[in-house]
Order: C-alpha cells, then sequence, then structure tokens
C-alpha cells in the first residue's frame, strides 16, 4: 500500500502536475512506511518520494536495497542521487569521492553497466571540471568486458524514466537562458517567445518552492529586462538573483548569476561594475570547485579588458 501510494502520488505530480495533492499521498505513503517498520518497501517507497529533490534519503534508499536484494531499486537511487548532487551544487570534489565510493557499491553487487552507462560519463564531466585529467572508474579497471556482458533488457529497465517535473523545470532554466542569449545575438523575434514559455515554466514552480526556483526565475527576469534594454530593471534582478542563490545555498548558479551580470555590465560600459561580477563569479566557482571554468573564465576576462583597453586608447586618440 505504501509503495502504491508513492507511485500515485509520483503520477499526480508528473502527470497532472498537481503538486499539492502529490505531496499529500506522498506524506501518507511515508507514514505507512514508518509505522509498519516495512524495510523491504522502504527503498521502493523512498526513491519514488525523494527521487524529486531530496538528497540524504536517496543514500538511505541505495543502501537499504542493496540490504534487502532490490537491486534495480537500490541503482535507481543512485542514479537519481548523483543528478540532484550535481543540479544541487554540491562541491566537486566530494562529488568525485562519492561517485567512486557508489561504483565500488555497484560493482559487489555485478551492476557494472550502471558504472559504464551512467557514472563513469558524470565521473569524466566533475574530472574536467576540477581540471583533472580523465580516468577509469578503479571497479573498470579490473572489468573483463569479454567475460562479463550486462543484460540489456536490465540496462533498459534501468534507463527507462519519464522526464520528472523537478527534471523539467531545470531544463527549462537552462533553456530560458539559452533562448533570451539567442535573442541577443540574433534579434530573431522566435527565441524571445521561447524564452518566455521557459521562464513562465520555471515561474509555476516558485509557489511549491521558492527555496530551489526563485534564483533561477529571478536570473532568467535578469535576462528578460536585459534582451528588452530595460537597463535597471536587468540590474535589480541580477543583484536579487545572485543574494537569492547565495542565501538558498547554490554557489554554482551564484556564479552563473554574477557572470552573467558581468557580460551584462560589459555590454554597458561599466568595466568597473562587470570587474566586480566576475570576479564574485570566480570566488563562487572556486568554493564549487570548478577549477577549469574559474580558468576560462579568467582568460574571458583578460580578453575583455585587452578590447576595452583598445577602446580606450581610440578613444583618446579622437
Amino acid at each position: 500500500t505504501s509503495f502504491a501510494l508513492a507511485m500515485l502520488a509520483f503520477q499526480i505530480v508528473s502527470v497532472l502536475g498537481d503538486i499539492d495533492q502529490g505531496c499529500s499521498c506522498a506524506r501518507l505513503a511515508l507514514t505507512l512506511v514508518s509505522r509498519t517498520r516495512h524495510n523491504l518497501q522502504l527503498p521502493f517507497v523512498y526513491v519514488v518520494v525523494y527521487g524529486l529533490a531530496t538528497l540524504e534519503p536517496l543514500l538511505i534508499s541505495s543502501q537499504q536495497g542493496f540490504k534487502n536484494g532490490s537491486i534495480a531499486i537500490a541503482t535507481r537511487s543512485i542514479q537519481v542521487y548523483v543528478v540532484r548532487s550535481y543540479l544541487s551544487g554540491k562541491k566537486v570534489s566530494v562529488m568525485i569521492d562519492e561517485i567512486e565510493m557508489l561504483a565500488r557499491k555497484c560493482a559487489q553487487h555485478g551492476q557494472i553497466h550502471i558504472i559504464q552507462t551512467y557514472l563513469t560519463s558524470i565521473y569524466n564531466v566533475l574530472l574536467d571540471l576540477a581540471d583533472l585529467p580523465n580516468q577509469t572508474l578503479e571497479p573498470m579497471e579490473h572489468f573483463d568486458s569479454d567475460n562479463q556482458k550486462p543484460n540489456q533488457e536490465e540496462i533498459d529497465t534501468q534507463n527507462a524514466d519519464s522526464p520528472t517535473v523537478y527534471n523539467h523545470i531545470i531544463l527549462q532554466f537552462y533553456a530560458g537562458l539559452t533562448a533570451y542569449y539567442l535573442r541577443r545575438q540574433t534579434n530573431d523575434p522566435i527565441y524571445e517567445e521561447h524564452a518566455e514559455y521557459f521562464c513562465k515554466g520555471v515561474e509555476s514552480a516558485l509557489v511549491h518552492s521558492s527555496w530551489n526556483f526563485e534564483n533561477k526565475h529571478l536570473l532568467l527576469k535578469a535576462e528578460c529586462h536585459y534582451t528588452r534594454g530595460e537597463i535597471s530593471e536587468a540590474a535589480q534582478r541580477y543583484k536579487e538573483s545572485i543574494i537569492s542563490a547565495k542565501n538558498h545555498k547554490f554557489p554554482h548558479e551564484k556564479a552563473l548569476s554574477c557572470e552573467c551580470a558581468g557580460y551584462f555590465y560589459n555590454e554597458q560600459g561599466d568595466e568597473e561594475k562587470a570587474e566586480e561580477m566576475f570576479e564574485q563569479a570566480i570566488l563562487a566557482y572556486t568554493e564549487w570547485g570548478a577549477v577549469k571554468k574559474v580558468q576560462a573564465l579568467k582568460d574571458r576576462i583578460s580578453t575583455i579588458r585587452k578590447k576595452y583597453s583598445r577602446f580606450q586608447r581610440y578613444q583618446d586618440n579622437e
């Protein structure tokens, strides 16, 4: 019954979009599994209910799943946990260590395909952010692919997943930023139409979790004002987005907001403010552990400074 309620909650949220009713069913599912102390059902309920955002119960779900023999649920919990950790801005170095630990756990239970098809790719993205050379996860160093073939049906089951509301909102956030950028670069109004649609999608999530989505919505509004030439409004929204990301513990998104604000102020000719924003972005990316992004941004700032210096010399000569 607890698992059925959890699945109902998931479908209400993902299919019907009714987050309030879905959360109500989810709380009932959690109450039932807690009162009955049904550890065999716990990983199933946790991965469905907490798969939308919360981290720690997903680890509990994976541990309990491996212990109970619910391997598919355990590995699914790991998959969701890893992507949620990345989206929440967990430090890059911590995530690298965690993935190495989770890969060893998967290998102990014969789940090599999860390492191959999922953990390795994210692991290498993190290594790249940290400016470390790509390397093979330790369990894969001893894996004989000729003698150990994963079951294809099992892989398909593990990877079969309809987009959750949370993932969909995150995708809308990045799609909106991209659309506003393309609108400014191409002057094609179709991109602004797309951006407004994505912005509304993120805005609709605010009533359910301002903690998770407020800074994202504010950054989209800043980009919207910037695109429309509404300078003072854009400056205010950038400021609010940075403060919100900081208060809500999203260092990677604080860095992104600062970086976007830096480009905005640079475009306005306010080099002092642009420099301040870029320096804040560097500090935030450093806090997150994205060493390679820090260097890329420093290189970009150096290029901007050189262009500005040449422009100043031209102005002086005039």
